[in-house]
């Protein structure tokens, strides 16, 4: 297997564990003899790779033609991290681009508010945790490969936690998929 092949599969994975906590699986989904295509798993990384787009490519294009990070900068990117977990809790549910309907996102985040708020604190929490953990890391092979491993376990965490959380407030979404 290639390592594009790996990619493809895990960004495929990532959403199948969504899609799986979101129907109430507690547990990791077995996939042995399931997994699908790859046209399949590549469709499922054009639209996680869409989200990302959509949601954080106006703070990279920002930081790349100011080259400073201003008070700007961090609105975009607040903003852009904010959204980023229910745009890509829509995709991956509805399986379309039709997920990245600014009204469905928008109406999704109002009806939820508070306990997206808390999901989204505790994302960002991981993310620094990881963030200062690479930072370390940079100083040792070792101590690298043990990043790259929890980073691995927290995308899996953190989809879990997404699916849940649609699980959870399906009722409150009202998406219907």
């Amino acid at each position: 297997m290639r390592a594009s092949s790996i990619g493809l599969y895990l960004y495929w994975y990532l959403a199948e564990c969504i899609r799986d906590s979101g129907t109430g699986g507690l547990r990791a989904p077995e996939t042995i003899g399931s997994a699908p295509g790859l046209d399949d798993m590549f469709w499922q990384t054009l639209l996680i790779t869409a989200c990302l787009v959509i949601f954080l490519g106006p703070w990279l294009v920002y930081h790349l033609i100011v080259r400073q990070t201003d008070t700007t900068f961090w609105c975009v990117f607040s903003v852009g991290l904010f959204v980023f977990p229910m745009g890509l809790l829509s995709v991956v549910m509805f399986d379309s681009l039709t997920g990245l309907n600014p009204f469905i996102i928008i109406r999704s985040i109002s009806s939820s508010f508070f306990p997206y708020c808390a999901m989204v604190a505790l994302f960002a929490l991981m993310g620094l945790l990881l963030y200062a953990g690479a930072r370390a890391a940079e100083q040792s092979a070792v101590l690298g490969a043990i990043v790259f491993l929890v980073r691995m376990y927290l995308l899996l965490v953190g989809s879990h936690l997404l699916g849940r959380f649609y699980f959870r407030y399906q009722e409150k979404l009202n998406w219907d998929v």
